[in-house]
């Protein structure tokens, strides 16, 4: 070997050993560091919560972070004097916790301004959400600053001294503050923009394993279940120079949702099992604020279903079988209505607002609900604002068509029996001559207030109206008399 060559190996196995030298004594540098302790302490100091932490562990090479047994809970004296965890107790109720969390990232395009996630896996998430009455929940508390809402308060008050005689007047001052605050404003944009061009932040995927969620909300005593949810991020797109144009995500989602009312003699209103893609505008493009929109066209299994009890619909049934006009008396009900054929529920996510995007067919017996498009459910606020309608099945919409008809031959006028029977045909009954009756519903979803809006004839109405045009018509042959008299 020659010289040469015996040097350049010298040097590149010298370099070789140097860097895995300096790999891992980084990453013995970091563990050694931040232990676990401090990683406790410093997430308190910045969370308003207690923290508690089973092991973590740091590589540089790979870049991996590894955290196992995170959990969140209540802020207690514990973390507000720092207790050191030998010290401590379990903290109880738990509002999150995770089996374990995995970070992998590169670090070589660091050089050129950019964080590079490659992925992030959280492993049998669980969160216990309460959602309170103000629209408020017991997750955004405990995520806040400690003492956030006490030092924001503290920032509102008026400050006074004795230089204050010396300050600008509140006149020049305003005056000064609207001068100042376009420039603000464009320094402010010019230095997001710079941000925006200079450094960039990218992520692979976010995976959701075996989550289990519960969700409370407290005001109408209404209890959401997700267990097992899965959820995977793909296909990020992030340019936050160009957040109108990219600035989207590719979805995938599974899982169980139970929909239960914790006051209701029957307490489960609907069971979902599903899985399928979504889409999802991560940011606003004006404030540049997460601000999630998510698009679904998720596929339902065949165990999927609401109760019979769902306030909305069992409302609406409850109406149509008191309708006399209709002789309808309808069979009992059974337990659960079926989604039908499609078996899919295309929904926008937006500000805590689900709406309906695609009809959704629901099989009650041998009746089918439409649910329609564009119908809302707020679930910030627990209201609703929905139409629906109910078909009938083939023998109920005869036994009702031959019913009406016979009802309308009692109208002695052959013109009126004939105008009373298209419009109750029209009104009542779709082109395939089902029984078709739609209605509103509105207000909280446990209460809801329930409006039909086709119009049912009345026989004492239809009576009514013939009597009056009848008298017109005999009052009309009153005055030919007396004028044929007069002339004659």
């Amino acid at each position: 070997m020659s010289l040469f060559k015996k040097t350049w190996f010298k040097i590149t196995a010298t370099l070789l050993a140097l860097f895995l030298l300096l790999t891992v004594g980084a990453s013995f540098w970091i563990q050694s560091y931040f232990n676990k302790e401090r990683i406790v302490f410093l997430l308190e100091e910045n969370l308003n919560a207690r923290v508690s932490l089973e092991s973590y562990s740091v590589s540089v090479l790979p870049t991996q972070i590894k955290i196992k047994g995170l959990q969140l809970a209540k802020r207690d004296k514990a973390a507000e004097n720092q207790t050191p965890l030998a010290d401590r107790q379990l903290p109880q109720p738990l509002i999150f916790g995770t089996q374990s969390f995995i970070l992998n990232a590169d670090l070589m395009p660091l050089t050129q301004g950019v964080l590079e996630i490659n992925d992030i896996i959280i492993q049998k998430p669980q969160l216990d959400l309460v959602v309170f009455a103000d629209g408020t929940n017991n997750l955004e508390k405990i995520l806040q600053a400690p003492n956030a809402s006490s030092k924001t308060a503290a920032q509102k008050k008026p400050t006074t001294s004795a230089s204050s005689a010396s300050k600008p007047s509140s006149s020049n001052a305003d005056r000064t503050t609207s001068q100042a605050t376009p420039n603000a404003k464009a320094e402010h944009k010019a230095e997001a923009e710079a941000g925006a061009s200079t450094f960039v932040a990218k992520l692979g995927s976010l995976r959701l394993k075996q989550a289990e969620v519960d969700i409370f909300l407290k005001e109408p005593n209404l209890k959401i279940d997700l267990d097992p949810f899965d959820l995977t991020l793909n296909e990020i797109a992030v340019n936050p120079a160009q957040l109108e144009s990219i600035n989207q995500a590719e979805l995938q989602l599974s899982g169980k949702l139970s929909l239960n009312n914790e006051s209701a003699k029957q307490s489960n209103w609907a069971f979902l099992d599903f899985k399928g893609p979504a889409t999802v505008q991560l940011f606003n493009p004006t404030t540049g604020v997460i601000d999630p929109i998510v698009h679904t066209d998720i596929k339902l299994k065949d165990t999927s279903h609401l109760s019979s009890e769902f306030p909305m619909l069992a409302k609406a049934l409850s109406f149509i079988n008191k309708q006399k006009v209709l002789n309808l008396d309808l069979p009992a009900i059974p337990d659960k209505a079926t989604f039908s054929q499609s078996k899919t529920l295309a929904l926008q996510l937006a500000n805590n607002q689900l709406t309906i995007e695609k009809p959704i067919g629901l099989i009650y017996g041998n009746w089918e609900v439409f649910l329609h498009k564009a119908s809302q459910l707020n679930l910030a606020k627990n209201t609703h604002q929905m139409s629906f309608t109910f078909i009938g099945d083939k023998q109920t919409s005869q036994r009702c068509r031959e019913k009406l008809l016979q009802w309308a031959g009692k109208i002695k006028s052959s013109s009126t029996q004939q105008t009373v029977k298209d419009s109750v045909l029209k009104n009542l009954f779709n082109e395939q001559g089902l029984l078709s009756l739609t209605f509103t519903s509105s207000g909280p979803l446990e209460t809801p207030k329930i409006n039909l809006t086709t119009e049912l004839p009345s026989l004492k109405n239809e009576l009514k109206t013939q009597a009056k045009d009848l008298i017109k018509q005999q009052l009309k042959k009153d005055k030919a008399k007396e004028l044929f008299k007069k002339l004659f």
